[in-house]
């Protein structure tokens, strides 16, 4: 029989649990507020995450700046905001580690005003 691989569990690491951006939005400057989780199987991206924390950071808010207050509302524009910023964090860790490391990038919370 042949052995059957199993999926190391889920690591979360905390990028942020109050991320705080400006954007605009309907005429005037809005406030984003979010709490930002990268999801890894491997316990040494951890440890990247950790060393790169600062750049990431940066580019997230880059990201997040650049958003405008239709995009948000939706569920697609927050699913497609979490896909960016997934996408961001794979391409920093890619070039500093060699590999995207994380799998997922969870809000766990997102407040506008």
């Amino acid at each position: 029989a042949e052995a059957k691989a199993v999926a190391l569990p889920p690591i979360y690491f905390d990028i942020d649990s109050n991320l705080i951006v400006n954007f605009q939005g309907g005429g005037r400057i809005r406030f984003l507020q979010l709490g930002v989780q990268a999801m890894t199987r491997d316990p040494a991206v951890i440890e990247v995450l950790k060393q790169h924390h600062p750049l990431i950071r940066n580019n997230l808010i880059l990201l997040l700046s650049e958003q405008s207050q239709e995009q948000l509302v939706t569920r697609e524009g927050k699913a497609a905001l979490a896909d960016a910023a997934l996408a961001e964090i794979q391409k920093i860790l890619t070039e500093q580690y060699g590999k995207p490391g994380v799998e997922a990038v969870y809000f766990t919370t997102f407040v506008m005003q």
